[in-house]
């Protein structure tokens, strides 16, 4: 009897072992799901950043490029008026 005890015993040790072992691998797969998580926002997070910042460049040039039109078709008008102008001068003359 002594010796199934033992036996008894040693499986209940093998088998309290075994679960603290897989339990610890758990705690270890979760952990690392989670910094990979953090990772993979971080990235994102860091990608969103460089998306909003090339989209204000690229919203600042286009206002940049468009007052730049406006002005030309502003200098363009006031020269096409200015032309006019001299025409009528000249024709009543």
């Amino acid at each position: 009897m002594e010796e199934a005890q033992k036996k008894a015993a040693n499986w209940k040790k093998l088998a309290e072992q075994a679960k603290k072992k897989a339990a610890q691998e758990m705690a270890d797969a979760e952990a690392a799901q989670k910094k990979r998580e953090e990772e993979l926002e971080a990235q994102r997070k860091a990608a969103q950043a460089k998306q909003d910042a090339t989209l204000k460049k690229q919203a600042a040039a286009f206002k940049k490029a468009q007052e730049a039109a406006e002005k030309a078709h502003a200098a363009a008008e006031k020269e096409r008026k200015a032309k006019e102008a001299q025409q009528i001068a000249a024709h009543k003359k």
